[in-house]
């Protein structure tokens, strides 16, 4: 502790100078953009390289580095994902934490870390909701206000993306969203409109899509207007990662840095000339430049204050705080009975089965811009073997003794170049081109001491690329398996690039990695391997998994039957990964693949026992086996220690607190996005207009699986003595909340505000405010909360405006949407 002490004291004396405050600042930006020539001026507005913005050499001033992603830079402590964030609903924690990704991303030597992503969840299939906090507005905008402020006090600029309504992966960058004025509002501008009054942010990254018929970079009603007029924006308006779509009309209409650099920027020679012939004042370039300055500034890059300074990774604090935002993240689904917490000390075998009992989720390039690399990472299958130790009995059954994998056979691979296979390249160690190609009908090799071609490669070090196309037997959910041996294996699904599905390395101790993608029978899947050899023996196999295998099922899941009847629990890991649940593709629906649905069904009728915990970022169906369980729990993607606070949670050292952020719907039919939004290839329309997640659930009775805000705990709470009371414009909430519970607990206490009837159409009640409690047994405290005019307000767009309509207002408490006991009736 002493020594992160002096640690931190120097990291703050040494950005004493980009500190000093705005007057200084500003000061300097002016001193500095006198100086520069209207090319030096025009560079600043272009990326530097691929993730820089440029500095002007000429004056020693280096450019600003900028790091994804939005849980931290992705060499360091790798914390839980955004919607893991969101779970704890705890917004100083996640300020401690973001402070440490602030640290991290110094240390990494870069001042811009390209997050939060705080696009609303509209949509279970999105690519991201896993990396997206919350459905509601106002747990979003606390949410991000905190992250902010956490990550800027160690003078690293934030960039809140992706504005605006960035809600699905398909065509991302060219797509439109059709969103009403009230409903962005309403809905999907609050939290940036947080981030950059109340935080304030630095950055702001537009979103790829489009809004309203214009791409967000080239719109002057969002970026210039609203962002930076009625917000008040001071900071840089940066686009996503492929760069500005115009000249003119996104100079004109307020942003400023085109990323990455590209030669043919818009923002390039371009805008250089529009200058020059007075199609552009130079005076918008002056403002652009004169942002990138300011916050070049506040990081301390004017002053000379290096990007490292104070910057440190992985400490023993970092990792212990980074467990702790885990452990308050995971959410208790289902505990009938009481089965959880497991006694320990009474049990002498487990049973632990499932595909994400031993699976990694921090790994290079899996997930898009939130992967990370941490120094290790805690399984599950880990978690649990540290707790209980040599005193109870842990029987892991892995999916090969299921018996559902085979190789990828040459008769279910497309045709090519006359032979059935994947094209094989090989290439030597730093070689450009493949020394040698040919079709391969099957990818299952062991080289040894050997090469693909003994001839022409040496066999100590090379690499290979397999691409092919199967052909499925079956529509349906199939897993992938690759192994890697002596090397590293990526493997991707899209032909065009994209990220990679997912990634065995046998140095970094995973030569093992499995996938889930889902194929339409007859229709052709795509699929390349990227495997490079280091020391040893290279190896590298694909395999699948098909949706059903009857067979060896039957005589697999006979064995699974004995083994939980044997055991005095029995522990299902389930869920999917990054290979559904990632950026730059949606999931096409929401089912848990067949083979976890029978395993959960053998075990439970074996063992009343059986704990289910799911390990995803969005929402699964449930239905055809939660009656079956005692005890479900959801753990999302927990980052490094997420085993051991899964662990630490099932055997009782920890009691789970975290709440749903969003409401889990029974099916996906039932999400509000479905039954009355509207989509095609190039357009959203946003239908369900300001009915977004429980607003339209508990608006038309419609019933979900959990409602939002939703979480059990090993404690009990009751809620008593609400009252409301009116101070000027605003209305003053208190309660009592008690632990009648036997263990120490937290409850996470929410208010809700119900309109009265009248003319506009509203939600039947919105958040408008919450605390979490943390409270030993027997013991009460009073929560006290004051909603401001806000609260009660909606957006009129006939006057352009906030309204509170006159009437009698319903403030309701308690601890979800759907379990407000206390309620209060207020004149406004």
């Amino acid at each position: 502790m002493y020594r992160n002490f002096i640690s931190g004291f120097a990291f703050a004396l040494s950005l004493t100078a980009a500190a000093a405050g705005p007057t200084n600042i500003e000061t300097r930006v002016e001193e500095v953009l006198r100086q520069l020539t209207l090319e030096e001026k025009v560079a600043l507005c272009v990326g530097g390289g691929t993730s820089e913005l440029k500095g002007v050499p000429r004056l020693n001033l280096p450019d600003l580095v900028c790091v994804d992603g939005p849980r931290g830079p992705h060499t360091g402590t790798a914390f839980p994902v955004g919607v893991a964030l969101a779970a704890t609903w705890n917004p100083p924690l996640i300020k401690e934490a973001a402070a440490v990704m602030g640290e991290e991303t110094r240390a990494a030597g870069a001042t811009m870390l390209l997050g939060p992503g705080i696009n609303i969840l509209r949509d279970p299939r999105d690519g991201r909701f896993f990396e997206y906090y919350t459905e509601d507005p106002w747990l979003n905008s606390e949410l991000t206000v905190a992250f902010v402020e956490g990550v800027q006090s160690r003078n690293v600029a934030v960039c809140l993306k992706h504005f605006a309504c960035n809600n699905r992966e398909e065509n991302r960058n060219f797509y439109m969203s059709m969103v009403s004025r009230r409903a962005l509002n309403e809905i999907y501008y609050p939290a940036f409109k947080a981030g950059v009054e109340r935080g304030p942010a630095w950055a702001v990254m537009t979103a790829a899509n489009g809004v309203n018929g214009e791409f967000v970079s080239d719109s002057k009603e969002m970026l210039q207007e609203t962002l930076k007029g009625r917000w008040g924006f001071d900071g840089i308006v940066i686009t996503d990662w492929l760069g500005t779509r115009s000249t003119e009309k996104a100079a004109l209409a307020g942003l400023d840095v085109s990323m990455p650099y590209s030669a043919g920027s818009g923002f390039g020679k371009p805008l250089l000339a529009a200058v020059q012939a007075g199609t552009i004042p130079e005076t918008v370039v002056d403002e652009k430049a004169r942002r990138v300055l300011r916050i070049m500034g506040r990081v301390g890059l004017l002053d000379g204050v290096p990007p490292k300074t104070g910057g440190v990774k992985s400490t023993d604090a970092h990792i212990a705080l980074s467990r702790r935002v885990a452990e308050e993240s995971l959410v208790l689904l289902k505990n009938k009975g009481a089965v959880l917490p497991l006694d320990a000390a009474k049990l002498k075998r487990i049973l632990v089965v499932g595909p994400n009992a031993n699976q990694r989720f921090c790994l290079v390039g899996l997930g898009g811009s939130s992967w990370q690399e941490s120094r290790y990472e805690i399984t599950p299958l880990q978690g649990v073997k540290r707790f209980v130790g040599t005193n109870v009995e842990v029987q892991f059954i892995t999916a090969d003794e299921l018996g559902g994998f085979d190789l990828v056979p040459e008769s279910a691979l497309a045709e090519q170049d006359g032979h059935r296979g994947f094209h094989a390249k090989y290439f030597e160690k730093g070689g450009a081109q493949p020394v040698t190609e040919r079709v391969e009908p099957q990818l299952n090799f062991l080289w040894e001491m050997h090469s693909p071609d003994p001839g022409k490669i040496a066999p100590e070090k090379f690499r290979a690329e397999f691409a092919g196309k199967i052909i499925p037997p079956v529509s349906g959910t199939y897993t992938l398996r690759v192994t890697a041996g002596a090397g590293s294996a990526w493997v991707f699904v899209d032909a065009e690039g994209g990220a990679p599905l997912m990634f065995a390395d046998t140095g970094k101790g995973v030569p093992t990695a499995l996938c889930s993608v889902q194929m339409e029978a007859g229709r052709p899947f795509y699929v390349r391997v990227n495997y490079t050899k280091s020391t040893g023996d290279a190896a590298c196999r694909l395999e699948w998994a098909l949706p059903v295998d009857k067979t060896k099922r039957a005589e697999a899941f006979a064995r699974l039957s004995a083994a939980a009847k044997a055991a005095d629990a029995v522990l299902v890991f389930g869920g999917i990964d990054h290979s559904l649940d990632s950026e730059g593709r949606d999931r096409l629906d929401m089912h848990l693949p067949e083979l976890q649905q029978a395993i959960i069904h053998t075990v439970a009728a074996a063992n009343p026992k059986t704990i289910v915990t799911l390990i995803n970022g969005s929402p699964l169906e449930t239905g055809g086996w939660l009656d079956e369980v005692p005890a479900v729990l959801e753990s999302w993607y927990g980052g490094m220690e997420a085993g051991t606070a899964i662990a630490d949670t099932i055997f009782g050292r920890n009691n789970p607190s975290g709440k749903l952020s969003f409401t889990w719907p029974k099916k996906l039919a039932d999400s509000p996005s479905q039954v009355l939004g509207r989509q095609t290839t190039a357009r959203v329309d946003y239908l369900e207009d300001v009915l977004v997640g429980y607003r339209y659930y508990d608006t038309r009775g419609v019933a979900p699986q959990f409602p939002f805000g939703y979480g059990l705990s090993y404690s009990k709470f009751a809620y008593d003595g609400l009252s409301v009371s009116t101070n000027g414009g605003s209305v003053k909430v208190a309660f009592q909340v008690k632990n009648i519970g036997r263990v120490a607990g937290a409850e996470t206490a929410q208010v809700y505000v119900r309109p009265p009837a009248g003319q506009v159409a509203r939600p039947r009640h919105e958040l408008k405010g919450f605390q979490k409690v943390f409270l030993q047994p027997g013991e009460a405290r009073k929560v006290e909360l004051e909603l401001c005019r806000d609260a009660f307000a909606y957006f009129d767009e006939a006057k352009d405006g906030w309204v509170v309509p006159p009437g009698t207002y319903v403030v309701e408490a308690g601890s979800s949407s759907r379990d407000l006991p206390l309620s209060r009736p207020v004149a406004r």
